[in-house]
């Protein structure tokens, strides 16, 4: 701004500059006008004395004239012809006297207006020359001041500028250190996390154990209940056995349920970084025990910026979406014209797919979008499908997020396998 503001002060000096050169010009012109007329009054006086001088020649002249007409008369000795000639002479010189003073007045006045004029003229252009050159040296004086004003501030957002870029390395250093220290916490993070997995897949398989061993005692348990009671009541031996096989069921039973609140349960998060793609495999195999019978379910995450599946529920009751800030950086996310889309199956089944209108997730905030059956579990700043009454369940899921232009940004895959 003080860049533009000195250019515009010097653009308007080099305009009064310019402007002062036209006034000098102007009045250089003048000058020369006035030694014209100078020149021309010169000229007219010498005109003047020229014509005073041809009136003395012929005044003289005529002088000698009347000399010699005198020198006549005075040989004529008569008194008329003496007055006559007198009388002729003195109306004669009457005559050239008042043309000689009418002309005279006539010139004297002409050249007295003229020169009037001109000084009247001079007068003014003067005055108005001198008015200009005040108000321009008074307009020169004033942008002088402006002009060092704005190099004083000019100075001052210098030295602003240069506080500041050295304020903005400082924090670039600090943003790198930051960002290594979260390195060095993710890695550390990470390797707690392996240690966790393996600490929680040793505590299920004891867990199996104990559970079986548990399942054992209780149907050895019921088996020596039931051969006690049958010894009172004298049942035989193929309703024992019946009864038993009851129990034994029952207790699978409540270990399956057991296991699939375990597994429902059982999601890994995943480190997603912008423009990294980062796959979270989550393998948690879970064992129900249903006659011979046992299914293996295993999920996958993948995501391509902030956004990620964060979870898909298997019962297709609600999808959640997560902004999750990547290296420090808290970024909002307009998602209008993205869609999730939910294929179960594969072609088995027709996808389920549902598009955001006018919707920004804000960072480090999560959204869950509801089928139509579960409408009223929705919360204030959660969405609803409407097209269907569930987002579909089946032995292979595979739940994608894309944007506007048709990239998949994020990706959640189910997969279940089911073995004898």
């Amino acid at each position: 701004m003080l860049r533009r503001t000195n250019d515009s002060l010097d653009t308007e000096r080099a305009r009064d500059k310019a402007t002062i050169s036209r006034l000098q010009e102007e009045l250089e012109k003048l000058r020369m006008d006035l030694s014209n007329e100078t020149i021309a009054r010169l000229d007219a006086e010498n005109k003047y004395q020229t014509l005073l001088e041809e009136i003395e020649f012929l005044k003289s002249v005529h002088e000698q004239e009347l000399k010699e007409l005198s020198a006549l008369a005075y040989r004529d000795t008569t008194a008329e012809n003496r007055e006559f000639w007198k009388n002729e002479l003195s109306q004669a010189i009457r005559d050239i006297q008042q043309e000689y003073d009418l002309k005279v007045d006539q010139i004297r006045g002409e050249m007295e207006t003229f020169y009037n004029l001109k000084v009247q003229e001079f007068r003014t252009g003067a005055t108005k020359q001198n008015m200009e050159a005040t108000h321009a040296r008074e307009e020169t004086k004033k942008l002088h001041k402006q002009l060092g004003d704005s190099r004083t501030r000019l100075a001052d957002l210098e030295a602003r500028n240069a506080q500041l870029e050295k304020q903005y390395q400082d924090l670039l250093r600090e943003l790198e250190q930051k960002e290594h220290e979260h390195d060095v916490e993710i890695n550390s993070m990470k390797e707690e996390m392996n240690k966790l997995r393996v600490e929680m897949e040793g505590m299920l398989v004891e867990l199996q154990t104990l559970m079986d061993a548990k399942l054992s005692l209780e149907l050895e348990i019921a088996a020596y209940r039931k051969l006690l009671e049958g010894e009172e009541t004298r049942v035989g031996l193929r309703q024992v056995v019946e009864q038993t096989l009851g129990v034994r069921q029952s207790g699978s039973a409540r270990l399956a349920d057991l296991i699939n609140v375990s597994e429902g349960q059982a999601y890994e998060s995943g480190v997603e970084s912008k423009n990294v793609r980062v796959q979270a495999d989550s393998q948690l195999s879970m064992k129900m025990m249903r006659g011979e019978v046992s299914a293996k379910t295993t999920y996958q995450r993948t995501a391509n910026g902030p956004v990620s599946i964060a979870e898909a529920n298997p019962e297709g009751k609600f999808i959640l979406l997560e902004n999750n800030p990547s290296g420090g950086v808290r970024k909002e996310m307009n998602l209008d014209g993205w869609k999730i889309r939910r294929i179960v199956d594969k072609n088995l089944s027709r996808p389920y797919e549902y598009t955001f209108r006018n919707f920004v997730l804000k960072p480090a905030k999560s959204v869950k979008i509801f089928a139509r059956s579960l409408a009223s579990q929705a919360g204030p700043n959660d969405l609803v499908f409407r097209d269907a009454d569930t987002w579909g369940a089946g032995a292979e899921v595979v739940t994608s997020l894309i944007n506007e232009k048709g990239e998949e940004k994020a990706s959640h895959i189910q997969k279940t396998n089911y073995t004898q």
